[in-house]
């Protein structure tokens, strides 16, 4: 009984998106500790560019949030739409699929996660009464965001063959298939 309510847990549509949100809070907390700590705390052994002011960190940050959530939401609203039309034409199974396909589940856990990962920084990054105080966090994040657009080209690679009428058919076949050999 334990074990199906774990496996209905981590087949659920946001377990992978809420483990890499997680992940993203821990990440960034992480992040501002060692700014605080081992950036702040000793002589920067690192070059000039890898350090942004106050201003420059929440200008960065806020431009990044705000375009993560934007990409987010425009890539799965499009995807949405271009889904019901196969909906309506092809199977009902195809919205069901593309949503249970761990590969969708991930690259959303990745989006969720850059987001929270943007938002607990630029709620967290403090501004110093020091002028010369410079912050690391936002090379991280300037990373992370690089790592989404990354993943943004993956995915519409992996959605434009996944909605191919022969895969489409062939990822149908396949799992009434697997679900006739679970039932029998």
């Amino acid at each position: 009984m334990e074990h199906n309510k774990f496996k209905r847990i981590r087949s659920s549509f946001w377990f992978i998106p809420t483990f890499y949100g997680v992940g993203a809070f821990l990440a960034a907390i992480i992040t501002l500790i060692i700014d605080r700590t081992i950036i702040q705390g000793s002589a920067m052994v690192l070059p000039y560019f890898f350090f942004a002011s106050y201003e420059t960190s929440v200008t960065i940050l806020s431009t990044l949030v705000s375009s993560m959530l934007t990409m987010t939401t425009i890539t799965f609203s499009t995807i949405m739409v271009v889904l019901t039309t196969y909906l309506s034409n092809f199977s009902p199974r195809t919205l069901q699929n593309f949503i249970t396909d761990r590969i969708t589940k991930r690259v959303l856990g990745i989006f969720v996660g850059g987001i929270i990962y943007f938002i607990i920084l630029l709620l967290l990054i403090e501004q110093s009464s020091q002028e010369d105080v410079v912050y690391l966090a936002p090379v991280f994040a300037v990373i992370y965001a690089i790592v989404c657009v990354a993943y943004f080209v993956f995915f519409i690679h992996h959605v434009s063959n996944w909605i191919l009428v022969g895969n489409l058919i062939q990822h149908i076949t396949t799992n009434t298939l697997t679900t006739i050999d679970r039932t029998f």
